[in-house]
């Protein structure tokens, strides 16, 4: 079932499409179809994705309005290891699994639809050098920016089978 989409919870009146990424007999890697919320990542630059506004809008706000109870009851509490042991329900995805579960530009860029108003960048969770923060452009490559700065987001989570 990976590589296909799935509706799940709803965002601004409408349902939410994601995309699988990968799965298991148990849980399925999900990450929004496009890009939900536009952001500001966090208050100053050297931030990392513990101490940022977009972790932790994806966990008190978003979790609560997308989602049902129902709903959220199907959602793991994910440990991201790459962002010191982390444990998150909803989160953006890091550099590596965006580069391994859609490992070309153009799968990156048909699967998170970055819309082409304020900026074309959607945020990762991985820290790039110094002060800057990894990006996919619209166009699907990489890129960094600072983390002080507004962002995209494509909201991911695992969800139980």
């Amino acid at each position: 079932m990976a590589n296909e989409i799935i509706e799940f919870g709803n965002w601004e009146g409408k349902p939410i499409k994601w995309n699988i990424l990968k799965e298991d007999d148990f849980q399925m890697l999900l990450v929004s179809k496009k890009s939900l919320i536009y952001m500001q990542y966090a208050n100053q630059d050297n931030s990392t994705w513990q101490s940022s506004n977009v972790r932790k809008y994806l966990n008190e706000n978003f979790y609560y309005e997308a989602f049902s109870n129902s709903e959220r009851l199907k959602i793991i509490n994910a440990l991201l290891p790459d962002v010191g042991n982390a444990k998150d329900n909803i989160f953006v995805l890091s550099y590596d699994e965006a580069n391994s579960l859609l490992s070309s530009d153009s799968k990156r860029k048909n699967s998170l639809n970055i819309p082409q108003r304020n900026n074309n960048y959607t945020v990762l969770r991985t820290p790039n050098n110094y002060e800057r923060i990894t990006l996919i452009y619209r166009e699907g490559y990489f890129t960094d920016g600072w983390a002080s700065a507004d962002w995209w987001v494509n909201p991911a989570l695992y969800l139980k089978k």
